[in-house]
């Protein structure tokens, strides 16, 4: 089904995937260690979400309604701004 959002485009990022249930976009965040190649021969260690550095890019549109679980698996406490 074509929609708004495949005229988006976001170089180097990727789209937060969503369920679309009761008009409401529910997205599913995780929280974890991950290895982050910053060039071709060097890997460091990071923290991302859903796998990726920076986190995935949420889209959605005014006026609708969000749900946002995150699920933190760093040994430490972690916020979303």
């Amino acid at each position: 089904m074509k929609t708004w959002e495949n005229n988006l485009a976001s170089p180097d990022a990727k789209f937060a995937n969503y369920t679309y249930i009761n008009n409401t976009r529910q997205f599913h965040l995780i929280a974890e260690p991950i290895k982050h190649n910053i060039l071709d021969n060097i890997t460091i260690d990071a923290m991302g979400y859903n796998e990726i550095t920076p986190g995935p890019v949420i889209v959605i549109k005014k006026g609708e309604w969000i749900s946002l679980t995150v699920e933190n698996r760093l040994e430490e406490p972690t916020a979303l701004h």
